[in-house]
């Protein structure tokens, strides 16, 4: 080896030697990425949730600005999720720029775990308490259509986030009892209000959480049609279920649930026929699969929806003989019941009987459980009336519950 190949080594060993390892950020130091992110740990974690949940909850990052001190570090936060089926797991995401603070949090993370993938996702804390039963998605713009999957296998959580394209880009199970590293204490905090995915306010009111029930994603995503009040001759928009009011007719046409009866009117107070309660469930299953919902009419007119009513196993034996008579509440609980499947309808309430329906009446199962979903309501009473007719305004309302989470009813206070 000559002696400038050995000087030339010696010089690289030395510099090498003496330049130092590339420095992690200093949590301690004030306004650091590490340091927001503790402090909105901090913040989220000790915060009083009575208070804050009883906010509107429009879940931006600006709600969550006023919990610490420093506006600017607002723009760190991607979303606090809370995916909830009666029980809880919370994750707080986080846009981070630098790779070294991304590394240091997976090491060093204050939650009980953490997931994350620098390129795509930057990282997830999660906060996991007991199990959830499905699988979930939550929606925030943050992740740019991406999809994050948290389940439950056997004593561990299977923690996957994907692409938009289906490409999953990070997988990790998290043992359950993986409780963390000095939270613990606030866990009861976090999870004291949560209801089946929904925060619930000091005055019962149901605030959407930041997830889709699978089966009701595309309904959150669709377009909606125009609607200009007044539209319809013969709808009060003051009335319960007018725009200034419920908006029932107006979202139930926006979602394409139901339409006019023709020359300008919806006639809200006519009664409910089988043929358009059947109508508005095979719509609301077509949808619920990704599909159009839209149907060719014949003749008659309803036959398309009884056929594939029939084929989608959402009638009972023997169908009905007559399509055009008014449906009971009775009926349209059993035909909206199965136009979604049972993960899209997660109990809110807790139900045991009703004072005219129990469990040897026609069709019980189905309205029990939209009742225990927050879809339907009984009458002051506390009856449900099964055998009473239902009126198109009714319908709307109980139609635009059954697609839409922040429709659904808080009736009855869970154990």
């Amino acid at each position: 080896m000559n002696t400038k190949r050995i000087i030339s080594l010696i010089i690289l060993l030395a510099l090498l030697c003496t330049t130092p390892a590339l420095a992690v950020d200093d949590p301690a130091k004030p306004g650091s990425e590490i340091d927001v992110v503790y402090r909105y740990i901090e913040a989220l974690t000790t915060h009083d949730w009575d208070t804050f949940l009883s906010l509107t909850v429009e879940r931006d990052r600006a709600d969550y600005r006023q919990l610490i001190a420093d506006p600017a570090s607002e723009e760190n936060l991607i979303g606090l999720f809370n995916v909830t089926k009666m029980d809880v797991l919370t994750a707080v995401g986080f846009n981070l720029s630098d790779e070294n603070t991304y590394h240091f949090l997976m090491q060093n993370s204050p939650l009980p775990s953490c997931v994350g993938a620098y390129d795509e996702l930057r990282v997830i804390l999660l906060c996991v308490d007991m199990k959830v039963q499905k699988n979930v998605r939550p929606n925030f713009s943050g992740f740019d259509g991406r999809v994050l999957v948290m389940a439950r296998e056997e004593g561990t959580w299977r923690v996957a986030m994907f692409s938009s394209a289906g490409k999953e880009l990070l997988e990790k199970a998290i043992p359950e009892a993986d409780r963390g590293r000095g939270f613990q204490r606030h866990m009861e905090r976090l999870t004291l209000r949560y209801k089946t995915g929904l925060w619930v306010g000091d005055d019962g009111k149901i605030f959407d959480s930041t997830y889709y029930l699978e089966g009701l994603e595309h309904f959150q995503d669709m377009a909606l049609a125009d609607y200009m009040p007044g539209q319809f001759a013969d709808v009060n928009e003051s009335a319960w279920y007018g725009a200034e009011k419920q908006g029932s007719v107006k979202l139930a046409c926006q979602m394409r649930l139901m339409e006019g009866m023709g020359g300008g009117t919806f006639a809200p107070e006519n009664t409910l026929t089988l043929g358009q309660a059947i109508k508005m469930a095979c719509v609301v299953h077509s949808i619920s699969r990704g599909e159009t919902g839209i149907f060719t009419q014949g003749t008659p007119w309803y036959q398309v929806y009884v056929d594939y009513a029939r084929e989608n196993a959402m009638l009972p034996d023997g169908g009905f003989a007559d399509y055009n008579r008014a449906a009971t509440r009775a009926e349209m609980a059993y035909i909206f019941a199965n136009a979604l499947a049972g993960d899209a309808l997660p109990e809110i309430n807790a139900c045991g009987g009703l004072p005219d329906v129990n469990e040897n009446s026609a069709y019980a199962d189905s309205i029990f459980k939209l009742y225990r979903a927050g879809v339907l309501m009984g009458y002051e009473d506390g009856s449900f009336h099964p055998d009473a007719l239902v009126s198109r305004a009714e319908a709307a309302a109980i139609i635009t519950r059954l697609v839409r989470m922040t429709e659904r009813v808080f009736v009855y206070q869970t154990a």
